[in-house]
């Protein structure tokens, strides 16, 4: 008889892979696509994918926001976080009988997403601009956050 939970050091017959993938389809059941999407790296649609970069200087947040109008997106910044959420419509003829697709994975309705962000910001300076389905949001850093680099010595001990 097999044991129900084998060890993960010692039995051959399930390889660490097939745990894995046993239990990435667990918690698929439990809660929709969630990690079925973040295997591939892409983001559900209720969080769209982001890219965060900092620098000296500012933060740069890029979100794609593919096939959606200018009018469904809002832009929030709320005490250390951006905000981000909107909808994107179902671009689907009238006429269309839904039930006529055999496959539908583009996703559609209501998305948010919040961003936390670990430096001050010149709340005056944000700008953002949205080109071809990427937003891009800049957010300067004020003059405090600029100035918190700080080296910090290395006692060596003999």
């Amino acid at each position: 008889m097999k044991p129900l939970f084998p060890s993960l050091f010692g039995d051959k017959s399930m390889p660490v892979d097939t745990l894995q993938q046993r239990i990435n389809s667990l918690f698929d059941e439990f809660s929709g696509t969630g990690l079925k999407w973040a295997q591939h790296g892409m983001a559900d649609w209720n969080a769209p994918a982001v890219d965060v970069v900092e620098k000296d200087d500012q933060i740069v947040v890029t979100a794609e926001l593919p096939d959606i109008k200018e009018q469904d997106i809002q832009l929030q910044f709320d005490g250390d976080q951006l905000i981000l959420k909107g909808e994107k419509q179902l671009a689907r003829d009238e006429e269309e009988d839904p039930r006529g697709y055999h496959l539908q994975e583009r996703f559609y309705g209501h998305f948010e997403r919040r961003i936390p962000l670990h430096a001050a910001i010149n709340r005056e300076g944000i700008c953002a601009e949205y080109r071809k389905g990427v937003l891009k949001v800049v957010l300067p850093k004020s003059a405090e956050a600029r100035d918190q680099h700080q080296d910090i010595g290395i006692k060596f001990a003999d």
